[in-house]
């Protein structure tokens, strides 16, 4: 969760802030210590509603258990997160694709996951890493047909089955 909260505060300052709608509530940043706090006690919690739902002996009414839950030792819970002072390394796109990756599959197994501010999130840092990719700002914007290839000019080479071959 910390490497996902410095990559967006990182973003931020590079490129402006990772910006997301979810439910009709523009977010944005993190930008302060405070924002950066914010949003990893957003995620945490989403992943406690994962791991509560799927393993039901990890929570009392509705609350985290702590000592139940998987993780570090002497886990306190999402509300006692606090993003650490000192920046953690920058890591490379692919490197977070694989942890945004990781923390959706750790997230995802309670019902609202789909609709969560924590999956609105992860899509714009997963949009914003893959524009991150090596080749990606020289790519095509959109399909160019080679020449005498144009199916809406009717330009297809014939196509010819093994159906056919064979009569």
């Amino acid at each position: 969760i910390d490497a996902l909260v410095t990559a967006a505060a990182i973003r931020s300052q590079i490129s402006g802030p990772v910006s997301y709608w979810h439910d009709d509530e523009h977010h944005s940043g993190p930008v302060t210590r405070d924002d950066k706090t914010a949003l990893g006690k957003m995620l945490m919690a989403e992943n406690e509603k994962s791991i509560m739902y799927r393993y039901p002996d990890t929570q009392s009414d509705g609350q985290p258990l702590p000592d139940r839950m998987p993780g570090p030792a002497g886990y306190d819970g999402a509300d006692y997160y606090q993003y650490p002072d000192t920046l953690l390394d920058p890591l490379d796109p692919v490197s977070l694709i694989k942890m945004i990756h990781c923390y959706e599959y750790q997230s995802c197994e309670h019902p609202g996951w789909k609709t969560s501010r924590a999956k609105a999130f992860c899509d714009a840092l997963l949009h914003r890493q893959m524009q991150r990719l090596p080749g990606y700002d020289s790519a095509p914007w959109n399909y160019t047909y080679p020449a005498g290839r144009d199916p809406r000019k009717g330009d297809l080479p014939k196509v010819i089955s093994l159906l056919d071959l064979a009569r």
